[in-house]
C-alpha cells in the first residue's frame, strides 16, 4: 500500500511540474557542486523546488539554486524581502503622466551555452562518455547502479574516511504494461535486494528512501563493504577542458 501512496505522488509531482510551468525545462543546472541535466521543475513548497532530472527526482532548497532559477520561482533574499515589505515613504505630489504597465516576465530556458557548430559532437560525447577523478571515461567502462537511498554515512579506511551515501540496490520488477522511459525510475517499480553498497564522496540532493541510478567504478572495499566512485555528467565546460 505504501509502494503505491508513493507512485500515485511521484506521478502527481510530475504532472504538477507540466501543468505549471507548461513543460519548459533546463538543460543544466549546477547546486553545490552537483551538476543536474535535462531539469524540469516541480512544485515549490516551504522554500523548496522539486526537481526532475535525468536521473532521478531531487528536492533543493531555492536559496541554493543559482539565482536567476530562484528568482523566477518566485524565490527573494531575506534582505529583499524585508526591504520589500517596510513600509513606504509618502509619495511626493507629482503631475499626471502616463505609466506603461509592467510586463511580466515569462519563464525563459536556460541559453543553450553549446555553440551550434559542436552540438553533434558534444551530444555524441555525452551519449558515450563521464568524467571521473577529473578524467573522461568510456560509459562502457562503468557500472550503472540503480538502488534506493537509505542513509547519509562516513566509512573510514586505512588512510581516510569517506563521507557518502549507503544504498540499497534494488532489481526492475516485471511492468504489467510499457512504462514510458522518463518514469522508469518510479520506486513502485524496483524492488530492493537487501545488499547495501557505499557510494563514496557522493551527496545529491534527494530524500531518503527515494530511488537513484548512477554509473561508477569501484573500489576498494571498506570493512566487508562494497563501495564505488559515481561519475559525472559530462558538461560543455567539462567536455572542453578534458578532451
Amino acid at each position: 500500500m505504501l509502494k503505491r501512496w508513493v507512485t500515485i505522488l511521484l506521478v502527481t509531482l510530475a504532472l504538477s511540474a507540466r501543468v505549471c510551468l507548461g513543460g519548459e525545462g533546463v538543460s543544466v543546472v549546477v547546486v553545490d557542486g552537483v551538476t543536474y541535466n535535462d531539469v524540469r521543475w516541480g512544485p515549490v513548497n516551504q522554500g523548496k523546488v522539486v526537481m526532475f532530472h535525468n536521473h532521478g527526482v531531487a528536492v533543493v532548497p531555492l536559496a541554493k539554486l543559482p539565482e536567476e532559477y530562484a528568482r523566477q520561482l518566485g524565490y527573494r533574499p531575506p534582505a529583499a524581502a524585508a526591504e520589500a515589505s517596510a513600509p513606504a515613504p509618502a509619495a511626493e505630489s507629482l503631475p499626471a503622466m502616463e505609466l506603461s504597465r509592467p510586463q511580466t516576465p515569462a519563464f525563459a530556458s536556460n541559453p543553450d551555452p553549446v555553440p551550434p557548430q559542436e552540438r553533434a559532437a558534444f551530444d555524441a560525447a555525452c551519449a558515450a562518455q563521464m568524467v571521473l577523478n577529473g578524467a573522461l571515461v568510456d560509459k562502457s567502462a562503468l557500472m550503472m547502479l540503480t538502488g534506493f537511498y537509505r542513509a547519509k554515512a562516513q566509512v573510514t579506511g586505512e588512510t581516510r574516511a569517506s563521507e557518502g551515501l549507503m544504498v540499497e540496490l534494488a532489481n526492475r520488477k516485471q511492468p504489467a504494461r510499457p512504462v514510458p522511459e522518463n518514469l522508469e525510475l518510479r520506486p513502485g517499480l524496483w524492488d530492493g535486494t537487501g545488499q547495501e553498497v557505499f557510494l563514496r564522496d557522493y551527496s545529491p540532493h534527494i530524500e531518503p528512501g527515494m530511488l537513484l541510478r548512477v554509473y561508477a567504478k569501484e573500489g576498494d572495499p571498506i570493512k566487508g563493504c562494497r563501495t564505488f566512485y559515481v561519475a559525472q555528467d559530462l558538461t560543455y565546460d567539462l567536455w572542453k577542458k578534458l578532451r
